[in-house]
Formats: C-alpha cells, sequence, structure tokens
C-alpha cells in the first residue's frame, strides 16, 4: 500500500513538472500533464485534510477525493488507450484494443465496488469475510 501510495505521488509531481517546463512537447502532451496536474492537485487536495486523522472518519469525508480519482483514473486510462497517433495498424484494430481495455477496466472496478459494496452499505459480513476485506491493518 505504502508503495502506491509513493508511486501516485511521485506520478503527480512528475506530471507538474512536465507541464510547467520550457521544453518541446505535443500539445496532446502538455495537455496531458497540465490536466493531470490540477486533477491530483484536487485529489490531494481533499484527501491530505484527512490522511493523519487518528480518529474515526466517515466515507463522506472522502467523496470529493474519491470523485477526482475516477476522473483521474478515467483521464489516465483514456490517455494511454488512444492509440490515433499510433502507427500501423488499421481503425478497427485501435478501435477494438480500446473497447478491450476499457472493457476489463470496467469489470474490475465493477468487481471492486461489489466486493465492497457490504462497507458502503453497512451490510452485516461474518467475521472471516470482514478479514479479507480489511487489506490493512487498522482498518478493522
Amino acid at each position: 500500500y505504502a508503495y502506491v501510495c509513493l508511486g501516485v505521488v511521485l506520478a503527480s509531481i512528475w506530471c507538474v513538472i512536465m507541464a510547467y517546463r520550457e521544453i518541446s512537447l505535443t500539445p496532446r502532451q502538455k495537455r496531458f500533464y497540465t490536466e493531470s496536474s490540477f486533477l491530483l492537485a484536487g485529489y490531494f487536495g481533499n484527501l491530505i485534510p484527512y490522511v493523519w486523522i487518528t480518529r474515526t472518519t466517515f466515507m463522506y469525508h472522502y467523496h470529493p477525493s474519491l470523485y477526482l480519482g475516477l476522473l483521474v483514473t478515467a483521464f489516465y486510462v483514456d490517455y494511454m488507450t488512444d492509440w490515433s497517433d499510433a502507427d500501423g495498424g488499421d481503425d478497427a484494430g485501435k478501435k477494438l484494443r480500446r473497447r478491450l481495455v476499457f472493457g476489463i477496466v470496467y469489470l474490475m472496478a465493477i468487481s471492486a465496488y461489489l466486493y465492497f459494496l457490504p462497507f458502503s452499505w453497512g451490510t452485516p459480513l461474518s467475521p472471516e469475510q470482514n478479514a479479507k476485506r480489511n487489506w490493512i491493518d487498522n482498518w478493522g
């Protein structure tokens, strides 16, 4: 978990640096870095006030960061699957690859939502089911 957080922070710093450096970037790259830095700044700006709170916090405290995180994820997936500038291949093949990637991302998102749904709705779980869903020790 700590490595994922560190990776996200480093990626955010990289986006800000790349967005505002005076280097030769394509307009598409410049737009990507500028919009990424804006979305990530919003995400962390809403998340950081609650990171060091040791008492119980509620899900609605995280909702602004959740929405921005969803936008960041959609933005990154869209950017990474946009092969319009790629050489070779036909348009049908590019569309098929893009749909496949989006289908996998949607499947993962729906699966994660359904897996953690009992936490959101307050549905009772057995101790074993609860332990499986607690990925971090202090979640319990």
